[in-house]
């Protein structure tokens, strides 16, 4: 997540993992960095909307805990709306799809 020249967006394939709020499998990222999901590294469940944050080099995922929101918060606020804003449009879809 962040701020890019590149408007296009990059897609890595990752070990598959789990989202642990929905459980759907989560083997794919995509982004406006152009590279790929590093450790501590933040995302968003594209089918539930959860904010998740990358722990090892594997790929791994877990739910972004209050802490972590925090730290992306202080890092930098235009992130963290953004976060926020995917999030709710992430859950709005789903409503819609309901």
């Amino acid at each position: 997540m962040g701020n890019s020249a590149n408007s296009e967006m990059d897609s890595y394939r990752l070990k598959k993992s789990e989202c642990p709020t929905c459980k759907h499998v989560l083997d794919a990222a995509t982004g406006e960095s152009g590279e790929k999901p590093r450790n501590g590294d933040f995302s968003i469940c594209f089918y539930c909307g959860e904010i998740l944050r990358f722990q090892g080099e594997d790929g791994d995922v877990k739910k972004a805990d209050p802490e972590d929101l925090l730290e992306l918060r202080r890092e930098s606020e235009e992130t963290y709306d953004q976060v926020y804003q995917y999030q709710r449009m992430i859950r709005f879809r789903k409503v819609q799809m309901n």
